[in-house]
């Protein structure tokens, strides 16, 4: 499978699964096949597959952010942005310049894992900041 990158460079995709150790899925042809006209040096990457944050796991977010707003007398809105700068503020220096330049994760990005990591510090934060106590929803349906 071949996508483009940001840069248009080519990316090359393959999913595969490993049991024991051993790669299964793996289509050597196909990959020789993709890459035939390519010349120069490249890195291969090998990362664990996630999957984006759940519908469930958005409901929680909103319902939290819904929650602190009623408190605070802020919006939903307000209180997402505020969250995310507190907890999803990132830095990319330009390879050029030398500038760092801030950006914010968006929470549609984030997979399963890393959204828990959010929204756990977003109950950390509710509680040692405003007092509010953000229960675990057992089901959110």
């Amino acid at each position: 499978m071949i996508s483009l990158s940001d840069k248009s460079e080519p990316t090359f995709v393959y999913p595969v699964e490993f049991i024991d150790g051993v790669c299964i899925g793996f289509n050597k042809n196909e990959f020789e096949a993709e890459t035939k006209g390519l010349h120069g040096k490249y890195v291969f990457r090998l990362s664990k597959h996630s999957v984006n944050r759940s519908t469930k796991q958005n409901r929680v977010q909103w319902w939290y952010f819904t929650e602190i707003a009623k408190e605070t007398g802020h919006t939903p809105s307000q209180i997402k942005g505020m969250c995310q700068v507190k907890f999803l503020l990132r830095e990319e220096v330009n390879k050029v310049t030398g500038e760092v330049i801030p950006y914010i994760l968006e929470t549609s990005k984030l997979d399963t894992i890393q959204h828990n990591t959010f929204m756990e510090e977003v109950r950390i934060w509710a509680k040692e900041f405003f007092n509010i106590t953000l229960q675990i929803p057992n089901n959110f349906e």
